[in-house]
This record gives structure tokens, C-alpha cells and sequence, in this order.
């Protein structure tokens, strides 16, 4: 008898996983029919009216009826900017897939703008960023690098240091390398040296996210400094 409840139980679960998947299916469904009309429409919204009726060109008339219609009440709206988060959260996938981020975006922008060019634009993000975001964080984020530190002289990174939280600097040298701790360290006193090297010893293991929000902190106290003009930055050699 028991054997037989069990049989009746597994029956009656897999009747339920094929109900719960056509929740799934049902909601595929909708994104087919208006979903990625939505998206679309954002895309162009970032693409900028100059670029629209080229893009649209692209699409079959039915599709391209309906994005229009979405994408001409998107850009009805005044306060709407392409730096809006509902708008990076539509591309900044794209751009990742296709190869247009991090690392891989950087190296095509250093092709064909300048190192003092990138560097104004990194020091002075916020004036960029509604005209241009993602370009403008990958330059933020990109040129200015934690390793970049070691390019800066005594005196100048003696300067960052006083800017620098004791704990977000013993976070961002867990595991970082030698050339920079030993770049800290000879830019301290011995004691505070010291004590920073116990305290990185006694760290105990630290998420890796953490360890990289810590640098890049430090690398946007630097950018201020920069535009501030209380350091002078410049990546030569080594």
C-alpha cells in the first residue's frame, strides 16, 4: 500500500513540474509578444535619434511599427536619460556579449584617443557620463588601474596615502603584489609600516569583490587628486 502512495506522489509532482514550466513558457510568451519590443525600443533610445531611422531600417515593418511606437514614448519623456539605470540595465548586456566592455573596449578607445585625453575624461567622469555612460565608466574604470599606483612618485602617492582609510588599504593589499605593498610600506613610517603589515597578516580571508570595490576606491580618491591638481599622474615606465 505504501508503494502504491508513493507512485501516486511522484505522478502527482511531475504533473506539477509540467504545470509550474508552462508558468515559465507562459512568460516567455509575453516577452515574445511585447517584451523584447520594450527592449528594442531602449536600445535605440541609447543609440540617439540620429542613428534611429537607420536602425529601424533593419527591422521587419510589423516589428519596426511597434518598436517605433515604444521608442517615440520613450524619448517623449524629458527626464529620461540614456544614463538612466532602466536604460544601461537594457544594453550593458549587449555591449558585454558583443565584446564592447572592460578590458576588451578600453584597448579599442586607447587606439584612437590619447593617454591625456582618457585621463581627462577618467578625472572628470561626471561631466561625460549623461552624454556617454558606458564609454565613460569603462574610461573611469580603465584607466586608472591599482597597479597604476606604482607610476606615481614619493612624494605624490605620500599625498594619496593621507586620503587613504587605514582599513581600505589594508583590504586593497590582501594579496595584492610585492611592488606595491613594499611601495606603501617605504611611504610610511616604520611603525605604521609595522602595524599595517600585522594587520594585513591577521586579515583572514577577504572576498575578492571586496578587495577590488576597496581598490577602486582608492583609484577614484587618486582621479580627485588629479583634478584637483594636488598630483601630477602620468604612466610612464617603471
Amino acid at each position: 500500500m505504501e508503494r502504491s502512495n508513493d507512485t501516486e506522489v511522484d505522478q502527482q509532482a511531475k504533473e506539477f513540474i509540467e504545470k509550474s514550466h508552462q508558468i515559465l513558457v507562459d512568460s516567455i510568451e509575453s516577452y515574445f509578444k511585447s517584451g523584447y519590443i520594450t527592449s528594442l525600443a531602449k536600445m535605440l533610445f541609447y543609440a540617439g535619434e540620429d542613428n534611429a531611422e537607420n536602425l529601424l531600417s533593419k527591422l521587419d515593418q510589423g516589428t519596426k511599427e511597434k518598436v517605433l511606437k515604444k521608442y517615440q514614448k520613450l524619448i517623449s519623456d524629458e527626464n529620461l536619460k540614456i544614463s538612466d539605470p532602466e536604460i544601461l540595465a537594457e544594453v550593458l548586456p549587449l555591449f558585454h556579449k558583443s565584446g564592447n566592455s572592460g578590458n576588451k573596449l578600453y584597448n579599442k578607445l586607447s587606439k584612437i584617443a590619447s593617454n591625456d585625453l582618457l585621463l581627462k575624461i577618467a578625472t572628470c567622469e561626471d561631466e561625460f557620463f549623461d552624454v556617454e555612460p558606458v564609454v565613460t565608466m569603462n574610461i573611469e574604470n580603465e584607466t586608472i588601474k591599482f597597479t597604476d599606483l606604482l607610476f606615481l612618485d614619493d612624494r605624490a602617492f605620500q599625498r594619496l596615502l593621507r586620503e587613504v582609510d587605514a582599513q581600505d588599504l589594508t583590504v586593497a593589499l590582501y594579496g595584492a603584489n610585492e611592488s606595491i605593498k613594499n611601495k606603501v610600506f617605504r611611504n610610511m613610517s616604520r611603525r605604521a609600516a609595522t602595524n599595517l603589515k600585522e594587520d594585513i597578516e591577521f586579515l583572514g580571508e577577504v572576498p575578492l569583490e571586496r578587495v577590488n570595490e576597496t581598490r577602486q576606491k582608492i583609484c577614484k580618491i587618486l582621479r580627485t587628486l588629479i583634478k584637483r591638481e594636488d598630483i601630477y599622474f602620468s604612466k610612464g615606465s617603471l
